[in-house]
């Protein structure tokens, strides 16, 4: 059961570790998208911040892949565990009902 609770201690580290990288970027890329709208006309500072931008995007593209191997990686995993989690809820649940009308 130690190993059951330290993988889904994992599971949640690193999806926490994916939220901040994508909050990140989001940051990253509003900023970008004020700036170009603030300052359309100036074609150098255009140039700059499509610079940005096309590093954001390499940056999302990063992530999705890190989710797509951490995907592949748990999805053996998560599939046995959460069946069981949700088999000791209903069996908790009907014991209840049983012992409440008892």
């Amino acid at each position: 059961m130690t190993v059951v609770m330290n993988m889904l201690f994992f599971v949640v580290l690193s999806s926490a570790y994916i939220t901040v990288q994508q909050r990140a970027i989001l940051r990253k890329l509003r900023l970008v998208n004020s700036n170009l709208s603030c300052k359309l006309g100036n074609r150098n500072l255009s140039v700059l911040f499509w610079n940005q931008y096309w590093k954001a995007n390499t940056e999302v593209l990063h992530v999705c892949h890190t989710i797509k191997g951490h995907s592949r990686y748990w999805a053996p995993f998560l599939s046995i565990i959460f069946p069981y989690y949700v088999f000791v809820q209903v069996q908790q649940s009907f014991a209840t009902i049983i012992i409440i009308n008892f």
